[in-house]
Formats: C-alpha cells, structure tokens, sequence
C-alpha cells in the first residue's frame, strides 16, 4: 500500500510540501472556503483508485506576514485502498495538529493561528520528522483498509454530505460516501440524532396541520351529507306541495266551470222571470180586450138578436167611438207584446254572450305560478385551487354575489391581509414561511357561520 503525506497552506503564497503525485488535488483547496473551525474531507477517485484525506483549518487563520483569508491543510493519500476507521484516523490529524502543527508551524493566539514562516522548506526537518512519525502511527490501521471496488459508482452527481464525526464509522456512513464519493465531517455538524429532532420538528407541525386539514375535510363533508340530505327532503316536500297544488289547482278548476253554469242558469232565469212578469202584467188587459172584441164580432150579434133593436137604436157616432177605443188598444198591446219579444231576444243574446270563459282565461292565467329564477352563486375569485401564489406578492381575493345584511368573516393560513376581515374585498400575501395558503370565507348569521368557499393554493417560493 503506497502512502503519500503532504502539509499544504498559504503562508504567505500557496505552498505545498510533499510528493510531486498529487500536485494538482492539493492545489484544489486554496479557494476553500470554511465556516467551520476544522474540516475533515475523505474523498475517492474510482478512475485512479485513489483515497485522500485532508484535515483542513481555514477560519482564523493568517499568512506569516498577518494576511486574512488563509488556511492550513494535512493530506493523506492511498493507492487502491480506502480507510474504514475515518474517526481514529480524525483523531490522528487532530492529535498531530495540536502536539506538532502549533508551535512549530502555525502560532495560536487565542484561537487565531498565523503562520511562523512564509515557506514550508524553512521547516523541511521539522517536517519530515513529521511525516516520518505520521505514516509510522498508520501501520495500527493495517486492519482498516479495503480495496476500492466498484461499488463506487458516485450517482450523486457532485453532491458532498456532512457528517458530525461520530456518525462516520457505520454502514450508512460508507453507502453514501459510494454515492457522493465526497464527504464532510467536522465536530461542529449535528449528530445523527439531532438531525432527526430537527426534522421531527418540522414534520411534527406539518402533521398536524395535515391533521386539521383531514378534520375540516371530515367536516366539510359531513355538512354536504347532510347538505344533500337536507336537499332530498326539500325536494320530496316540494314534489308533495306541486302535487297538493295541482290537486287544488283542478278542484278550482271545477268549481269555476260550475260557477260558471250556475251563472249562465241565473241569468236564463232571470230573462224568464222577467218575462214571465211581463205576461203578467199584459194578462189582465189582453182578457178584458178579447171580451171587448166578442162584442163586437158579428157572432155576439146572432147569438144575442134580442140586443139587436137596441144597438140599432144608438147612434152610429156611439159605435164609431167604441170601435176606435177598441181598435187603438189592440195596436198598444200589440207593440207591447213586440217590444217583450225584442227584450227577450237581447236578453238570451247577452246570457250567450257573456264573457265567462274569457274572466275564467284571465282568472287561470293570473293563477298560473311563475317559474323562480335561480339566485347567482356566492363564490370567492381572484385566485384559484391549486394556483401557485408568489411569496412576495399581494393578492386581491373578493367574494362574488355576496348576500345583503350578511356578515362576512375570512379564515386564512398560509396568508396575512392587509385590510379588514370583514370586508368583500381583501388583500392577501402568501407568509414566507408556509407552502400553501387556504383561504376561507364564512357568511356569518347571529351565532352561525356558514363556509362559502375555500381556496387551496400553493406558495411559490422566491
């Protein structure tokens, strides 16, 4: 197993002390950039079957002449093999770094570490007593070292994970440095565990705001049952009172058409009546003239010839009287009995003619019911379900066909308004920290509250 140990850093340039091999990777960390104390990277190249692990220091660290922005790094390398105990072998930099580095290499004052000298080759005994006593210290890791096969296949596509360093000598640990072939440990990352309180944390809320969400959708679809039982019941009430109404309808009907016949048989009795009162009224006077006109036929002379003498006696001037009284009566009665006739006539005309039916037509019509239109859906527009929502943008949302002397109340989460709750109007910015507004609005009657519309939107983030 070939070994190559390398001290690299800016103490005044990048400088690199070493082998000449791997040149070029440690050139690689001189635009590090480190927030964290100390870094450890273990890296694999599968094309080169090659390890390398560095132990890096880049904050607070200063070239020899106290120049901001510099770093100091230990790397070691190995052919075909990789290291299985990578927290032991922490252990060795950091051991090294702070019994060997400091004093000689680097100066700590009060944590910031500045430079001795400006080139490595100053310290070049130092350095190889150094290295010597550090591959020494590898031969107790003669157990821990495994080929590089082809396991390592980096489907992570550049992606690098961090690791706290007590997480890093475990099956997991190994199957994802195969995938990602880069790896991060530092002491200052969280533990495996806290990582799972944190993300416990975050999932909690969302499971429970899942929670609500189910628990208004229960609710919600509890009132549409009962909306929909409700609207059965409403129909078959409204299919009983049409039928009722029909019934009653027909009954009405038949009592108008019979009204009508009593009408039409009063006003027939009426007409009869009034003739009838007429010929009463002629009856006495038609028998007194029929017995004026016996006496005076030529029948009342030859059944009475003892009269005979008598009338020839009386003057011609007394029987032309009489005869003209008689004549001028028969002409009365006559047009009386003519102008009877005609009211008669104008009497049946005027009972045939009467505009029953007509009244009984325009009666119907009035009755007829008028078909109810159907009031325009109260609905919420300005935004859509499902429509994704800019974080930093505001909204108008408005309640559309909102009833009159109703009070209005909306429900947000995932939004904040900037105008009154109680308005048809509001202005609504998706919060920063949400990834779905549901906005509601609820028409509020006395001490119930009646959901009219909910939206569902997605936040998109900015």
């Amino acid at each position: 197993m070939k070994v190559n140990f390398y001290i690299h850093g800016v103490p005044k340039g990048q400088d690199v002390w070493g082998s000449e091999q791997d040149r070029d990777y440690i050139k690689s960390f001189y635009s590090v950039s480190c927030a964290e104390s100390v870094r450890f990277v273990a890296e694999i190249i599968p094309a080169k079957k090659r390890a390398f692990y560095t132990y890096l220091r880049a904050k607070n660290v200063y070239g020899s002449e106290n120049r901001e922005g510099s770093y100091f790094g230990m790397t070691v390398s190995f052919d075909g093999v990789y290291c299985t105990d990578n927290e032991s072998l922490y252990a060795l930099f950091d051991t090294v770094f702070n019994k060997r580095i400091l004093g000689s290499i680097l100066q700590n004052n009060n944590g910031n570490y500045r430079f001795l000298s400006p080139t490595f080759d100053a310290k070049g005994k130092e350095l190889e007593s150094l290295q010597s006593e550090f591959i020494k210290q590898l031969g107790s890791f003669s157990e821990d070292f495994e080929e590089i096969d082809t396991s390592f296949k980096g489907t992570a596509n550049g992606q690098v994970a961090y690791f706290h360093t007590s997480d890093i000598d475990n099956s997991s640990f190994f199957s994802v440095l195969k995938q990602t072939l880069k790896v991060y440990i530092s002491p200052e990352y969280p533990t495996k565990d806290a990582q799972i309180a944190s993300l416990r944390k975050q999932v909690d809320p969302e499971k429970a705001k899942n929670k609500q969400l189910s628990e208004d959708k229960a609710e919600l679809e509890s009132n549409l049952a009962a909306a929909v039982e409700k609207g059965k019941r409403n129909e078959s009430e409204i299919a009983s009172l049409r039928s009722e109404k029909q019934k009653l309808e027909e009954e009405n009907k038949g009592l108008r058409s019979e009204n009508a016949s009593l009408k039409s048989e009063l006003e027939r009795n009426k007409a009869k009546n009034s003739i009838e009162r007429s010929v009463n009224q002629i009856r006495q006077p038609l028998e007194d003239l029929l017995k004026g006109v016996r006496k005076l036929t030529p029948a009342s002379i030859y059944d009475e010839p003892h009269h005979y003498h008598h009338e020839h006696h009386e003057s011609r001037e007394s029987r032309f009287h009489n005869l003209w009284s008689v004549l001028m009566n028969v002409i009365i009665i006559v047009m009386f009995l003519l102008l009877i006739g005609l009211c008669c006539l104008m009497v049946h005309h005027v009972s045939e003619s009467t505009p029953i039916f007509s009244k009984e037509v325009a009666k119907e019509v009035k009755a007829a019911p008028v078909k109810a239109t159907t009031p325009p859906a109260i609905q919420i527009v300005g935004v859509r379900d499902g429509e994704p929502l800019a974080q930093n943008t505001e909204y108008a949302v408005r309640l559309l066909n909102a009833p009159q002397g109703k009070q209005i109340k909306w429900k947000l989460d995932g939004a904040e308004t900037s105008s009154s709750r109680t308005e048809v109007l509001i202005r609504v910015k998706p919060s920063a920290d949400k990834d779905t507004a549901i906005i509601s609005c609820y028409i509020v009657d006395n001490a119930n509250e009646n959901l009219i519309d909910r939206k569902i939107c997605q936040i998109k983030k900015q």
